[in-house]
């Protein structure tokens, strides 16, 4: 319209509103990759333990007795997660209740843990010897003597002569397959006793199924078999499939946890010891050698070796918190449901609190508080 006095009037948008940005809590790190875990957490990990086990038995070093809610706090992990782990921890003999109330947990003496696996690096440095040994006595008395010998041979260097082993020899077995073969054969020989240090992951298929096979023939022969294991997937599945043949647990069958259990060992009817030991260019701590005699002396040794640890270990037999439930009531047909059985009596109340192979006092080393 001519004329007209109207104006255009320009809009602009209004501003946003500012975005406020509310940080969220970092979450906290992960065994994984390290980062902001204590350095004496992830050293724990070296003696044996799973990740979650060296946060928990850790917190538990540093600011036990706690109680269950309070220790799976301090160790950053989730409720359900931190109750399995607790469970596996007492199974493990690693940490056991005070028996006051409220109920309190307590780890097991890190001068302890480190004597354990300072005895086993003692025992495989022993049976070091024992090889060298053999070697030595092998190649010193199978050389004709003459000025030609290597001076590498001479006393000054490896030590005097050694005799010319005796009546009762020692037999190398060089290779995981030649111990798996020995483990099975020997069992299926057994006449009174065997007993034995097990880590049955480290034995290669078949020779582990025929090794539950046997143990299984040999209680059916009335033969008494002990056995002490560490609480691993690949231990309780080994147990799973030796149970299996039984209409509950058998009366010749005595099982005990110890941790950490590195040891390979097996003794039958006391007068047969073998002895697995690791290479030492080798990722980890599998039997590729191992040693046989029956050497009174030696015999000995890894006897009072296995006693040593036997006493220590918790038995399996005594974690039912009564004589009327356990595997005598229902034999479990596989591994995790062994495993659940073991755990779930750890974590009732009763007896099993007092049952620990240690008793609860201040801890001897205080260095890390």
């Amino acid at each position: 319209m001519v004329g007209s006095s109207r104006t255009r009037v320009e809009r602009h948008p209004a501003p946003a509103p500012e975005r406020v940005v509310v940080a969220e809590p970092p979450a906290p790190a992960s065994l994984s990759d390290g980062e902001g875990v204590a350095p004496l957490t992830l050293g724990l990990v070296h003696l044996g333990l799973s990740g979650r086990e060296a946060q928990l038995y850790h917190s538990l070093l540093l600011h036990g007795p706690m109680s269950a809610r309070h220790a799976i706090q301090d160790s950053h992990l989730d409720r359900a997660t931190g109750y399995r782990v607790l469970a596996r921890l007492r199974v493990r003999g690693l940490l056991a209740a005070t028996g006051h109330r409220p109920q309190q947990f307590v780890a097991l003496d890190i001068g302890r843990l480190f004597e354990r696996v300072t005895g086993f690096l003692r025992d495989d440095l022993d049976l070091h010897r024992t090889v060298r040994e053999i070697y030595l006595a092998e190649i010193v008395h199978g050389r004709p003597p003459g000025p030609d010998a290597p001076s590498v041979l001479s006393a000054t260097e490896t030590g005097p002569v050694l005799p010319r082993a005796r009546g009762a020899t020692f037999r190398l077995l060089p290779r995981s397959v030649d111990v798996g073969r020995y483990i099975a054969q020997t069992f299926s020989a057994a006449r009174e006793e065997v007993s034995a240090l097990v880590r049955p992951q480290l034995i290669n298929e078949p020779y582990r199924t025929e090794v539950q096979q046997s143990i299984a023939r040999a209680i059916g022969r009335g033969v008494r078999v002990r056995i002490a294991i560490d609480y691993h997937a690949p231990e309780m599945e080994f147990l799973a499939g030796i149970l299996r043949a039984w209409d509950g647990a058998p009366a010749g069958l005595e099982i005990r946890f110890f941790a950490p259990q590195f040891g390979r060992l097996y003794l039958t009817d006391r007068r047969v010891a073998m002895r697995g030991v690791g290479t030492p260019g080798q990722a980890g701590p599998g039997p590729e050698i191992g040693v046989v005699s029956e050497d009174g002396e030696f015999v000995r040794t890894q006897t009072a070796r296995f006693q040593t640890i036997w006493r220590d270990a918790l038995p399996m037999e005594n974690v039912p918190a009564t004589a009327q439930t356990g595997l005598r009531a229902q034999t479990p047909s596989s591994a995790r449901e062994l495993r659940h059985w073991v755990e779930r009596n750890h974590r009732s109340e009763g007896r099993t609190f007092q049952l620990a192979p240690w008793e609860y006092g201040p801890p001897r080393h205080p260095v890390l508080r």
